[in-house]
């Protein structure tokens, strides 16, 4: 039985994959086995290589999860439970949630390009609650939730944990609605000026204290507030670049402003508010600088030769505050204009397909595009890159 499930799995994800040497092959048999028998493998990533600016699509992330999620209850709580043993989960749980009673009831992975579990959680109380558990290399999203608390920004991050199996970020649950599906499913009546406030607001901070990866899947929406997630870089030097890639390839806070794509006058309304908010927590980071300092030096230590640059890095925004935000609003106009006429382009490609489907096989960076791109706001990230793609 599990063998016909690997097969179902494979089969679903190999008209996803590209050709040989692209750098984005599909799973093996050998791919899907050790994850699901090796206790030691936490993630279940994609064959992917880094650094060719290779991107997937959201149908890649729906095959990718259903390897674990496709699974009934009893197979999945099999399977995790041997992963969770041999990570020492359940101490981490009990000692940032302060309730040795809690145990597992459920696990769900629910990351994008490599495994983050959704723990359902009941304790003696009988009452079950949700935790996002996720491994990962540097303890960014500690320090930057600290950050949001002084800045007055919703948080919603319980605990960070270093030990023998890892670097380890656990917070709450807070649904699956990213700002991505948010702004993808906006009906004409909706009222989305609060989520683009918010942008606004995280768009600033995310310029000062060089975050970067600021996508739209990397934020969520739960109860009217904006949460960042999986906050990786920070202090990002040359970040400022990065925020023109991101803009142009319709992944970044003010990319949202695209859904007024087709309505002049309200989107120059909204750009006009993106940018008095933007103005506005800038100046407040200001107010803020010395707290902030101070939260930069006491969370890496005055001992470590790297937090006198991070300090830097933030003053050396807040310095000419006026200066700096008319810096910025020229890199957001200008990466804003080339995101519309990618999207005249990401339009045509989607009629290409339309008429001729076959053409995906024929370029495979064409069909990366086209997969990345479906069901997202995206437009061709990093094509400056590529050149040589015609439409």
């Amino acid at each position: 039985m599990l063998e016909a499930y690997v097969t179902q799995f494979l089969e679903a994800f190999r008209p996803l994959a590209f050709p040989a040497g692209f750098g984005f092959d599909a799973f093996s048999r050998e791919d899907v086995i050790a994850y699901l028998s090796d206790e030691a493998q936490w993630n279940f990533r994609f064959n992917k290589i880094s650094g060719r600016g290779i991107l997937y699509g959201v149908c890649h992330t729906e095959v990718r999860r259903s390897l674990l999620n496709g699974l009934d209850a009893e197979a999945r709580m099999s399977i995790m439970d041997r992963k969770f043993k041999h990570f020492k989960v359940l101490p981490k749980l009990h000692l940032l949630l302060d309730d040795e009673s809690l145990h597992v009831q459920d696990v769900l992975d629910i990351g994008m390009g490599d495994s983050v579990y959704r723990v359902d959680l009941v304790g003696d109380s009988g009452e079950v609650s949700s935790v996002v558990i996720k491994q990962e290399e540097w303890p960014s999203h500690s320090f930057f939730s600290q950050v949001l608390r002084i800045m007055g920004f919703s948080v919603h991050h319980a605990g960070h944990v270093i030990d023998d199996r890892g670097c380890w970020e656990i917070s709450s649950y807070l649904g699956s609605d990213t700002a991505q599906r948010v702004l993808l499913g906006r009906d004409a009546s909706d009222d989305f000026s609060s989520l683009l406030d918010q942008l606004a607001a995280q768009a600033a901070l995310g310029d000062v204290f060089g975050r970067g990866d600021r996508h739209f899947e990397n934020y969520l929406f739960y109860q009217e507030q904006l949460y960042p997630i999986d906050v990786s870089f920070l202090f990002w030097e040359g970040n400022e670049g990065w925020v023109w890639k991101y803009i142009a390839g319709g992944m970044m806070e003010m990319s949202a402003l695209s859904i007024f794509s087709d309505q002049p006058e309200v989107l120059k309304a909204a750009k006009q508010r993106f940018f008095d908010v933007y103005l506005k927590t800038l100046a407040s980071i200001q107010v803020c600088e010395s707290k902030l300092v101070q939260c930069i030096e006491q969370y890496f230590g005055l001992k470590d030769p790297d937090t006198r640059r991070k300090v830097e890095y933030v003053r050396s925004r807040l310095l000419d505050v006026p200066g700096y935000f008319l810096a910025q609003k020229k890199i957001y106009e200008e990466a804003f204009e080339v995101m519309l006429a990618r999207r005249v382009q990401k339009l045509r490609l989607q009629e290409l397909v339309s008429a001729s489907p076959d053409i995906l096989n024929q370029n495979a960076w064409l069909k990366m595009y086209y997969l990345a791109d479906r069901d997202r706001l995206s437009t061709f990230y990093l094509l400056e890159d590529h050149p040589e793609i015609q439409f």
